[in-house]
């Protein structure tokens, strides 16, 4: 399994801005326009010691070094099973790659780091392992795992 380092090596700011969310009523108002919204939140990795996923051994992975995020697109319906925050860092590098389709690889924690295209289903799946990672149980992992791959962006590498 992998492994965080320095999960707390970025700040997290609102913007006070905010991005339309699910609908109402289990999602159904979205059809007619009537859409919630969700706060959305700018993060900058700190410097000296940048929030890290590593994988596997040799392997390292950062998101932006800033960007904005809303916390994984988790569905409005899913919160009270799930607080949008309890997995940040997971949520921060889901949504660096949801925005860039890409994130950044190292062979050693102190880089260099490469930006490398990423698709859509491979984000899901990393945010699957990250939240694994952040101590969330299987049963969690799955959920927040069909939750983005059901309602997040869809796109391949290169686009």
């Amino acid at each position: 399994m992998g492994r965080f380092i320095n999960p707390n090596g970025y700040t997290l700011r609102p913007t006070g801005q905010w991005e339309p969310g699910a609908g109402y009523l289990l999602g159904l108002t979205a059809l007619i326009g009537w859409r919630r919204k969700r706060k959305q939140r700018e993060f900058t990795l700190d410097d000296e010691a940048p929030m890290t996923y590593s994988p596997s051994v040799g392997v390292y992975i950062q998101p932006d070094r800033h960007g904005l995020t809303d916390l994984a697109s988790i569905p409005e319906q899913l919160e009270p099973l799930i607080a949008r925050s309890r997995f940040e860092p997971s949520s921060i590098i889901h949504d660096s790659a949801c925005r860039e389709h890409c994130l950044y690889y190292a062979t050693s924690y102190d880089g260099p780091y490469k930006a490398c295209p990423v698709s859509s289903e491979y984000t899901h799946r990393l945010f699957r392992e990250c939240v694994l990672a952040e101590g969330a149980s299987r049963i969690t992992a799955a959920l927040m795992f069909w939750a983005v791959s059901r309602w997040g962006p869809d796109w391949l590498p290169g686009e």
